[in-house]
């Protein structure tokens, strides 16, 4: 019985120490992830002759700071949402 309480005491504590080293560990993934946010919105237009038109505003501000990016403004149209699934992060509009 004494080699139980010995085996689970000691496995106790190289856990509490494997989590106490993994803390004090810096991990750059957990710092940076979220850096970035992505509003979006929708603007809609009308002429005289009643024909409208649509468009989305993003803006892409840092989380940390609150310091705007970057802003576009984009037709909002199908072929439209076709290109934004091709970029590969949200700075790639031409």
């Amino acid at each position: 019985m004494k080699q139980y309480a010995y085996g689970f005491a000691s496995a106790i504590l190289v856990v509490f120490i494997a989590f106490t080293v993994m803390g004090l560990t810096p991990n750059p993934n957990l710092i940076t992830a979220g850096k970035y946010q992505i509003d979006t919105l929708l603007l809609t237009q009308e002429d005289y002759l009643g024909n409208k038109s649509y468009e989305v505003l993003y803006t892409i501000f840092d989380t940390t700071t609150g310091d705007i990016k970057q802003t576009r403004r984009v037709q909002h149209s199908n072929y439209i949402a076709k290109n934004i699934l091709k970029q590969k992060s949200a700075f790639d509009y031409k």
